[in-house]
C-alpha cells in the first residue's frame, strides 16, 4: 500500500493479553510500517474479548461514532479477530477491520525480498486467511490478502467463497512444493558450508534493535561494502543475509542478519518462517543484539529466549550484546553480555575480539613444514588470515596456523608442534 491510510486502534486489554504502553507503541509503528497513520484510540478492560464484537456492545457505537468522526479508513485491533467479528463489522461499517498480524503479514508481503521469503510469507497469509474467509461481505479482498491488491483492495463477493476457498487451498499446496524444493536447494549449500567448516555467527534479537547496524559495522571493518539494508522502523529486513568477514588476526567466519522477533508472533508466522531462521539454527554462536535504551528491553529479551527455543536453537551459545548503551538510562551489566554503541568502532573491536575468543576455542594453533610440492596445502593454507610464515629453507616453508579442529587431522603428517 503506497498512500498514507488513516485509522483508529480498537484495544482491549485482559489479564491473559495485557495492553500497555509498549503495546501501544508497537501497534502504532506496525501500522506506521503499513502506511497507516493513527489518529485515535479506544482501549476497554475486559476479562475477555468478545466473541461477537471483540469489545463490549456498548462500546461498539463509541468505536464506530469515533471512526465516522475522524473519517477513517481502518479500524485496528491488537489480539486476532475471528470472522464472526469480521462479519459484524461489516454490517456496522466501511471502515476495514485489521488485527495486528494482518498488519504484520502486510509488512512482510511488501518486503520480502528472496523467493524463499516470499513463499513463506504467502503461505502464512494463507494459513492465516482460511479461517476467516467470511461471505458476508468482500472484507477478504479489502484486507491484506494473498488475492493481491494489499489492504486497500476489494472484489470478493460472498457467491464466490467456496471457489476462492478452493483457490487459496491450491496456491498453498503450490507454495509448499515450490518452498521445499528451494529448501533441498538451500541444504545443499549448507552441506557445502559444513564441509567447508567455517565458523558461524548469527545476530539475533527483537525487531529495531540494531542488528543490521552492527552488521555493517562489522562489514566496514573487514572492508566487505556488502552491507544490509539498515532503516529505524520494525521489521526493516526478513530475509536472512549472510556475509563472509575477513578481518586481520581474527579467524575467517561467516555472519547473519536475521529476521527480528516480536511480540505474540502468530504460529503461522513462527512456523513460516523457520526455514528463514535456519542459520539460527545451524550457528555455532548467537549474538543476541538487545536496545538497551528501550524501557521493555528486559521483555524484548525475554521474547527473543522464548521465540529462540520454539525454533530449536536454545542450546547454542550466546553472547548478550546491549546496544544503544549511549542512550540508555543505566548501563545493562548481566554475566556474559556487553555493552555497546553500534556506532563506536571501539565497541565493534571488543565485540570483534569475543567473537574471536569464541572462534579459537574451536580451533587449533599449529606448527607445520610444508614442502614446496604440496601446492594444494600451501594454497589452503596461505588462503587463510590466520597463516603466519615463520621460516623457510630449501625443502619447504615452516608455518604458525589457525586451523579448526575438525580439520586438524588432515595437516598431521606436516605438524611440527602442536599448541
Amino acid at each position: 500500500m503506497k498512500d498514507t491510510k488513516n485509522a483508529i486502534i480498537m484495544a482491549v486489554n485482559t489479564f491473559d493479553n495485557p495492553f500497555n504502553e509498549d503495546d501501544k507503541d508497537e501497534l502504532i509503528n506496525l501500522a506506521k510500517a503499513c502506511n497507516i497513520q493513527v489518529d485515535g484510540m479506544i482501549v476497554q478492560n475486559l476479562d475477555r474479548i468478545n466473541k461477537d464484537t471483540y469489545v463490549g456492545p456498548g462500546k461498539v457505537e463509541e468505536v464506530m461514532l469515533l471512526a465516522n468522526e475522524l473519517e477513517v479508513d481502518f479500524i485496528i485491533t491488537n489480539a486476532d479477530v475471528s470472522a464472526r467479528v469480521i462479519r459484524n463489522f461489516d454490517k456496522l461499517t466501511d471502515q476495514i477491520i485489521l488485527d495486528r498480524n494482518m498488519l504484520i503479514l502486510e509488512i512482510f508481503s511488501e518486503r520480502a525480498k528472496s523467493k524463499s521469503a516470499q513463499l513463506q510469507v504467502e503461505i502464512a497469509k494463507i494459513n492465516y486467511e482460511l479461517p476467516r474467509l467470511v461471505g458476508s461481505s468482500e472484507h477478504l479482498g479489502r484486507q491484506a490478502g494473498s488475492t493481491g491488491g494489499g489492504l486497500a483492495n476489494r472484489g470478493l463477493g460472498e457467491t464466490k467463497l467456496e471457489l476462492e476457498r478452493r483457490d487459496l487451498n491450491r496456491k498453498l499446496s503450490q507454495y509448499r512444493k515450490d518452498l521445499k524444493a528451494l529448501e533441498v536447494q538451500q541444504n545443499i549449500q549448507k552441506q557445502q558450508r559444513d564441509k567447508n567448516a567455517v565458523f558461524r555467527v548469527s545476530l539475533v534479537g527483537y525487531t529495531n534493535a540494531g542488528k543490521s547496524t552492527i552488521m555493517n559495522q562489522v562489514l566496514a571493518k573487514s572492508d566487505n561494502d556488502n552491507t544490509v539494508f539498515v532503516k529505524d522502523m520494525l521489521f526493516a529486513t526478513l530475509d536472512t543475509f549472510t556475509r563472509n568477514i575477513r578481518i586481520d588476526s581474527i579467524p575467517e567466519f561467516l555472519l547473519s542478519d536475521t529476521i527480528g522477533f516480536i511480540n505474540n508472533l502468530h504460529h503461522t508466522l513462527i512456523d513460516a518462517f523457520k526455514s528463514t531462521l535456519s542459520e539460527v539454527r545451524d550457528s555455532d554462536l548467537l549474538l543476541h543484539i538487545i536496545d538497551s535504551s528501550n524501557p521493555d528491553y528486559l521483555k524484548h529479551k525475554s521474547i527473543t529466549e522464548k521465540t529462540l527455543k520454539e525454533i530449536g536453537a536454545q542450546d547454542i551459545p550466546i553472547i548478550e550484546v546491549y546496544n544503544k548503551a549511549d542512550l540508555a538510562k543505566e548501563p545493562a551489566l548481566y554475566p556474559n553480555s556487553i555493552s555497546i554503541n553500534a556506532y563506536n568502532p571501539e565497541d565493534i573491536d571488543i565485540l570483534l575480539d569475543i567473537i574471536k575468543q569464541r572462534i579459537l576455542k574451536h580451533y587449533s594453533k599449529l606448527t607445520l613444514h610444508v614442502p614446496y610440492d604440496q601446492s594444494q596445502i600451501l594454497n589452503t593454507l596461505f588462503a587463510s588470515n590466520m597463516t603466519k610464515i615463520l621460516d623457510q629453507d630449501e625443502t619447504g616453508y615452516t608455518l604458525e596456523v589457525y586451523v579448526a579442529n575438525d580439520h586438524a587431522k588432515q595437516f598431521k603428517k606436516y605438524i611440527k608442534h602442536f599448541n
